[in-house]
């Protein structure tokens, strides 16, 4: 999970470049997450924004979800439009939950039975 030399300038990060995109954007939703796309007049680069609000729970959760989809928009990154920016909403649902947690209740449950 290594930044590339150009992440800086494929990810959104200014407020009033999230607003554009929240303003002009077309919305299309998944189940893990929501997206906006709005067309540039850059041609040559396409960018990506993950907004991940509070209510989406505990901060130490939200930034996780943030690492996973900058990951995730880094693997794809040569595949998307070039003259489109995207905006994207992950979901509560996107990430499941602790791994250690689960297999905590698991166990507990199995040695019930």
């Amino acid at each position: 999970m290594s930044q590339g030399a150009g992440d800086r300038s494929f990810f959104l990060r200014a407020s009033r470049d999230i607003e554009y995109v929240k303003q002009h954007g077309r919305r299309l939703s998944t189940a893990c997450f929501n997206l906006l796309v709005c067309r540039t007049t850059d041609a040559q680069t396409s960018r990506v924004g993950i907004v991940v609000g509070r209510r989406f729970g505990i901060a130490v959760r939200r930034n996780r979800v943030k690492r996973l989809f900058r990951e995730l928009s880094r693997e794809v990154r040569s595949e998307l439009a070039s003259d489109h920016t995207l905006l994207v909403f992950p979901k509560r649902d996107a990430v499941p939950g602790r791994p250690a947690a689960r297999s905590w209740a698991a166990a507990q449950t199995s040695e019930e039975s």
